[in-house]
């Protein structure tokens, strides 16, 4: 998938990218959430106690959806560190300290690749996308747990697993995952 970010790719976004967009750049990675949700995180939706964000008054509607992010140990200082410097309203904001619009992360993302002189010679992938941050999350969570759909499904959000399997079925071998199920399995 062109969307899915390489480590190098990463690594330079965050390298030539204000400190503010390699923040919004680093918990989409870590959290494998949707750029919507994470522009829209404030401090009350962080549960310290069991390391997580509950953001189920984002799902806009979707009431089927669990809208909860749990966070690795980067993600929980990174999300510690931002709710001390914004107590209150986003915690994402962009350089000016304003919220980031929807589709401003993307549009910076862009002008790094074609516009800003420090960025815009250096090699860029072709479909280059922040949502290619969820999918980079995706794909790596797939290849260390080819068993545990069910944890992905969590974890993004879904009430099945109609778009992991349309995104990602060519990361799945559904056969082998059924295999080392029955592998040594006796009803009795």
């Amino acid at each position: 998938m062109e969307a899915v970010w390489s480590p190098e790719v990463y690594e330079q976004v965050l390298t030539v990218s204000n400190p503010a967009f390699a923040d919004l750049v680093r918990i989409l990675a870590w959290t494998g959430a949707r750029m919507t949700t994470m522009i829209s995180i404030e401090a009350r939706h962080y549960n310290k106690a069991q390391s997580r964000l509950e953001c189920a008054d984002l799902a806009r509607g979707k009431k089927h959806v669990r809208y909860i992010r749990l966070l690795n140990d980067e993600a929980r200082e990174l999300i510690e560190r931002k709710i001390k410097e914004h107590p209150t309203g986003p915690l994402f904001l962009n350089a000016k300290g304003r919220p980031w619009e929807q589709d401003a992360p993307q549009i910076y993302l862009f002008n790094l690749k074609n516009k800003f002189q420090h960025s815009k010679g250096l090699e860029w992938p072709d479909g280059l996308c922040c949502k290619g941050l969820r999918h980079s999350f995706c794909s790596a969570f797939l290849q260390a747990h080819p068993n545990e759909l069910e944890y992905l499904r969590s974890l993004l959000g879904h009430r099945d697993y109609t778009m992991i399997f349309k995104h990602y079925s060519h990361l799945i071998d559904m056969d082998a995952a059924a295999f080392k199920r029955v592998e040594g399995f006796s009803p009795f």
